[in-house]
């Protein structure tokens, strides 16, 4: 069972279609960074969470990352 499976990721990964990088796609990448702003860091800070801003009361956007260029 475990040689089918390694059979079958070893012939998918095989068949991958390659990319024009002249021609628009449809495929959107999105990478996540893991250094957050924090108030020590702004230097090195590749993005920034807002969890609960102030002046929403209770208010709660979940986990909402921004990224920057």
């Amino acid at each position: 069972c475990l040689s089918v499976l390694l059979l079958q990721s070893n012939t998918v990964s095989l068949v991958r279609k390659s990319f024009d990088l002249d021609k628009p796609c449809k495929r959107f990448v999105f990478y996540q960074h893991n250094i957050g702003y924090h108030s020590d860091d702004a230097d090195n800070a590749t993005s920034a969470t807002i969890e609960n801003p102030l002046g929403l009361g209770n208010f709660s956007f979940e986990k909402f990352v921004i990224f920057n260029k």
